[in-house]
This record gives structure tokens, C-alpha cells and sequence, in this order.
């Protein structure tokens, strides 16, 4: 019975990776999404980089919600979301009491944090019985 709920986590996180896929691409745009990476992070090609943002999120989201390739994809999708939360989300003063009711960073911090645990769990814990290619 755990390794069905296994299999539900991998559905959920999967489903919420194509989804903010998705989001990216029609609501923010490839465009909105470099000026995002060239503000936020400063580097070059941040065109290139908008993409791939939105090609791991999309492809690793397909690849989870399948169960093919599912640690691979949960360990991309984990990275590129570890880095947007520590960067984006933790606000320039760090972690200290009170952060999560600031104005601006209610529900995006938690929700990065609970979807990177989520992505470490499908990585460290395989793909369940209802995919199709379980991982052992």
C-alpha cells in the first residue's frame, strides 16, 4: 500500500512541474522568462537559460509524471528548483523569524520548499509501482 502512495506523490509533483511549465511558456513568455534570469541572476544568454528553465520543468515534469527516467528527472527538476527558491524566493535578508509573513513571499517560499521535498522524495524514493518503467 506505501509504494501506491509513492506513485501518488510522483503524479502530483509531475503534474506540478508541467503545470508551472506550462505557466511559463503561455502566461510569462520564453521573453518575460529571459528578462526574469537576466535580472535575477545576471548571466549571459539568459534567453538560452529561459528555455531551459522551462524545457527541465516541462520535460522532467512529462518524465516523472510517466515514471520514465524518474530519478534523473527529479534530480534535474530538483536542482533547477533548489537554485530559483535559494536565489528568487529567500528574500536578500535571509531566513529569520517572521519571513514567511512578509509582503510579496506568502506561498511562494512554502510552496518552492514543498516541492523541492516533494522532488527529493520521488528522486531518493524511485518512481512506485504505476509508472511505466519502475525504478528498482
Amino acid at each position: 500500500m506505501k509504494a501506491y502512495g509513492l506513485t501518488v506523490l510522483r503524479l502530483a509533483v509531475g503534474a506540478l512541474y508541467l503545470l508551472h511549465a506550462y505557466r511559463l511558456f503561455a502566461l510569462v513568455t520564453p521573453a518575460g522568462m529571459a528578462g526574469f534570469v537576466a535580472r535575477s541572476f545576471g548571466l549571459p544568454y539568459p534567453g538560452l537559460l529561459g528555455w531551459l528553465v522551462i524545457g527541465a520543468y516541462g520535460l522532467g515534469g512529462l518524465l516523472i509524471l510517466a515514471g520514465v527516467l524518474t530519478r534523473g528527472a527529479a534530480a534535474a527538476t530538483a536542482l533547477v528548483t533548489a537554485v530559483l527558491l535559494a536565489r528568487v524566493h529567500v528574500p536578500p535578508h535571509g531566513l529569520r523569524t517572521g519571513v514567511l509573513v512578509q509582503a510579496g513571499t506568502v506561498g511562494l517560499f512554502e510552496y518552492g520548499v514543498l516541492l523541492l521535498a516533494a522532488t527529493v522524495a520521488v528522486l531518493t524514493l524511485g518512481s512506485g509501482p504505476l509508472a511505466l518503467r519502475p525504478s528498482r
